[in-house]
């Protein structure tokens, strides 16, 4: 993680921290397979000379839910960082980022 001396992590945050992300890791790389595969199913739908459109709306809607999917996952994993951090680590990280997006 970036700006983890610059905010101070105990060793506690760390390890709860790499605990987190070893989690989600897995969890994501299954989440972007499953994605992809809905997708090609999309795209081969969609390249036939007469398109069903029930069928590419139903397999438009598997796509839709798995990238619900990983929006969620990827939510609830900054969620659990930010409470993982204390106000002002979370202050200091929002400058330390504002900085960043300036140069």
């Amino acid at each position: 993680m970036q700006h983890q001396q610059a905010l101070g992590l105990s060793d506690e945050q760390k390890n709860n921290l790499k605990g987190e992300l070893r989690q989600a890791q897995p969890k994501f790389t299954e989440l972007q397979w499953t994605l992809q595969d809905e997708m090609e199913r999309l795209v081969s739908l969609l390249k036939q000379s007469k398109v069903d459109e029930k069928a590419a709306g139903s397999q438009l809607a598997k796509v839709l839910a798995a990238e619900r999917e990983i929006k969620l996952a990827q939510l609830m994993l900054l969620i659990r960082i930010k409470n993982n951090l204390t106000q002002a680590q979370q202050t200091q990280l929002r400058e330390l980022v504002e900085k960043s997006k300036v140069r």
